[in-house]
């Protein structure tokens, strides 16, 4: 039987370089993300409750790695990536997978972040605002 073993890797960069070149603070209004502005940089990061060390912690006891039994024939390593944004009070929400893995593992990691305690929320002028996080989860399988 095939032992699963994930490893998380977080890049607590945006993976949206153009924003980042811009040297501004950039933001987007769409109806696809809701009312309000979400920006791409701000003064200060959203920040998860204990920093990224609890993140690991919490995908370690949420995130169902069992939710692909036959992993004979699918990949045996790879990533996903996700963008979602932190409301102004500390709300996961909008999660989008921008890399994909597979189906049962893209619905999992949309799960467990929606599950994620309120964040404490990024700012601008010391305000509150909707911010986007984007991480970058490796998963590692190794047979037994």
């Amino acid at each position: 039987m095939n032992k699963l073993w994930i490893t998380f890797s977080l890049i607590a960069g945006l993976l949206c370089g153009e924003a980042h070149s811009q040297g501004k603070l950039y933001e987007l209004d769409s109806a696809k993300y809701g009312p309000g502005r979400v920006y791409y940089k701000t003064e200060t990061e959203a920040i998860f409750p204990g920093g990224n060390d609890r993140i690991i912690d919490f995908f370690k006891t949420r995130f169902d790695a069992g939710v692909e039994t036959d992993m004979v024939s699918g990949p045996k390593e790879g990533f996903v990536d996700a963008l979602f944004i932190v409301e102004t009070n500390g709300k996961v929400k909008y999660v989008e997978i921008t890399k994909h893995y597979t189906n049962a593992y893209d619905e999992e990691m949309i799960s467990t972040i929606l599950a994620m305690p309120k964040w404490q929320p990024a700012t601008i002028n010391g305000k509150p605002v909707r911010s986007f996080r984007t991480y970058h989860f490796g998963l590692d399988f190794y047979g037994k």
